[in-house]
């Protein structure tokens, strides 16, 4: 974890397992987490891209987190002219692309419910550059980049004193007490599981008896537009 503390960094979390197939179980971050983040039952595990020296090495300096053997081999096989080489980063997008691939999650389910995955070798360089372009878009959007972040869909509706008072799913609408709603959730966005949990509603259920900013509302806004494109791209199968 020291590796995510004041600096910069990519960490991808997952669990060895969860014994679960419907549970997604990778997630990414760039800071320091709390030990369930990758699953609901058991510690996670912090896979960071860059490894950093301690205070008695300062004058080192950070390693990059891949196997020299198998990132050569992987370069050779994804460069191209318009590309090149891929980076680190490009590397790090294309196995977190490939864990959100769905026809992936669904060959090698059995054994992604009980043991860290095996991220399989691009057929050819085409086929790495478009998975770690989406992989790309997936990590700006979990890590709440701004770029990539829309708010327009799920209008907060009502007046109020913005309490939550609970946290209920009806006809399209998510109620935080008899009078206010965020419009237009699906059901699937409303019961969707990230890494063991449900993120549209533990965010507010976390939250109950609190009264929501006007930065609380867009931030809620944000989630509802996270999970609905982290399932368009899954369901697509798009990377």
């Amino acid at each position: 974890m020291h590796n995510m503390i004041n600096h910069e960094n990519l960490g991808l979390v997952t669990g060895r397992s969860t014994g679960r197939q419907d549970i997604t179980h990778y997630y990414i971050t760039n800071s320091i987490t709390e030990m369930k983040l990758g699953e609901s039952s058991k510690g996670s595990s912090i896979f960071p891209l860059y490894i950093y020296p301690e205070e008695k090495n300062l004058f080192e300096s950070r390693k990059i987190n891949l196997n020299e053997d198998i990132w050569e081999k992987l370069k050779a096989i994804s460069e191209d002219q318009k590309h090149g080489k891929p980076n680190e980063v490009d590397t790090f997008d294309y196995i977190y692309g490939y864990l959100y691939k769905h026809s992936f999650r669904k060959t090698y389910a059995q054994f992604l419910k009980s043991d860290f995955p095996y991220i399989p070798w691009p057929k050819n360089s085409d086929e790495f550059w478009n998975i770690s372009k989406s992989g790309s878009f997936l990590r700006k959007l979990h890590l709440m980049d701004p770029a990539v972040i829309q708010n327009t869909k799920n209008i907060y509706i009502g007046t109020g004193d913005n309490k939550i008072e609970y946290a209920r799913l009806d006809s399209g609408k998510v109620w935080i007490n008899d009078n206010q709603y965020f419009d237009n959730v699906d059901e699937l966005i409303w019961s969707y599981i990230i890494c063991g949990y449900q993120p549209a509603q533990k965010w507010l259920t976390d939250r109950k008896n609190r009264h929501l900013s006007n930065e609380d509302i867009k931030h809620y806004q944000s989630i509802l537009y996270i999970v609905s494109e982290t399932n368009r791209v899954v369901k697509n199968d798009e990377v």
